[in-house]
């Protein structure tokens, strides 16, 4: 009944995009698949296509397979404009074997190719399309989604940002390493044990924010709050029986929040359920460049003034 409610729905939808997502839980894969839509009054609307559990291997080409027979099953194929995923490298590769664009782009391709070539060695050659007509799948045009890069960038990334001498990458990859460790160890004690979490309540007056790998800007939330007790660091730290970081690790803490902070606010702005548009993407990335070109040039005045007054 929910099914034909919503294929009745969308037969009068013309456009629309679509989000997909594979996840784990509890030793079961599952994929989940969204589709969004403007009305008419420019109103946002949002269903669930599917929600299913995923079996064995994440294959591109299981997933591509599963991904088209849900379209199909809601005759939404051809309406769809782009899938947005996040940048796995299964999803990349599902859409770059399988999506229409893909296929075109390599036909221009080798249409470039035979404009190289001679008039003697050029032949009159069938377009096709080899992995769409062997399968029967077709695939809609595919975005990253930005959000998930960005959030690659504060994270994955961080030890590759280093420019310059050798000696300052395994610096900078030390101090990281080293503050990061001491506040995973306060914070693994304060969500495994609830005489920790009390004790630190006690002493603080507020829980703590850990860290979750799925919930973006977690991380640089869980060290802002850390900061707003930056005097009763080493009480807390002595209180849990953790090794208390130290002032240049502290200070390396401070200059994180502050480096990350444009990022942590364009995926709060890129993450806004019902107010957040493809038109804002834009906008947002060259606000955060400009806040973090701020701050570049900002330490960098500081860096230069401290060097003027050395003897």
């Amino acid at each position: 009944m929910v099914f034909s409610a919503l294929k009745k729905t969308l037969a009068e939808v013309d456009w629309m995009c679509a989000t997909a997502d594979i996840w784990a839980s509890r030793h079961r894969s599952f994929m989940g698949l969204t589709i969004h839509w403007l009305t008419e009054d420019l109103k946002r609307k949002s269903a669930i296509l599917a929600l299913q559990r995923f079996q064995g291997v994440h294959s591109n080409d299981k997933i591509a397979e599963m991904l088209c027979k849900i379209f199909e099953s809601f005759d939404v194929s051809n309406k769809i404009v782009n899938v947005i995923t996040d940048n796995g490298s299964n999803f990349v590769k599902a859409f770059k074997v399988y999506s229409i664009d893909a296929a075109i782009q390599r036909v221009e391709d080798d249409g470039n190719e035979m404009e190289q070539e001679s008039d003697e060695d050029k032949d009159i050659r069938e377009v096709d399309f080899p992995e769409l007509e062997d399968t029967g799948i077709v695939l809609p045009p595919h975005l990253r989604c930005a959000s998930h890069t960005l959030n690659l960038i504060m994270t994955q990334n961080l030890e590759k940002v280093t420019k310059g001498r050798e000696k300052a990458k395994t610096q900078f990859k030390k101090l990281l390493r080293d503050s990061f460790s001491k506040c995973h160890a306060v914070w693994n004690k304060v969500g495994r044990s609830v005489k920790s979490s009390e004790l630190v309540r006690n002493l603080l007056g507020k829980n703590l924010i850990r860290p979750v790998a799925t919930r973006w800007n977690s991380t640089f939330d869980a060290v802002t709050r850390l900061l707003e007790f930056r005097d009763k660091l080493d009480a807390m730290f002595e209180v849990l029986g953790v090794t208390k970081l130290n002032p240049l690790e502290v200070e390396f803490l401070v200059e994180y929040k502050m480096a990350v902070a444009p990022v942590a606010w364009a995926l709060d702005k890129l993450q806004a359920e019902n107010e957040c548009y493809l038109g804002h993407l834009a906008p947002v990335l060259l606000k955060t460049y400009q806040r973090l070109d701020d701050i570049v040039r900002s330490k960098s005045e500081t860096l230069w003034m401290d060097n003027s007054r050395m003897p």
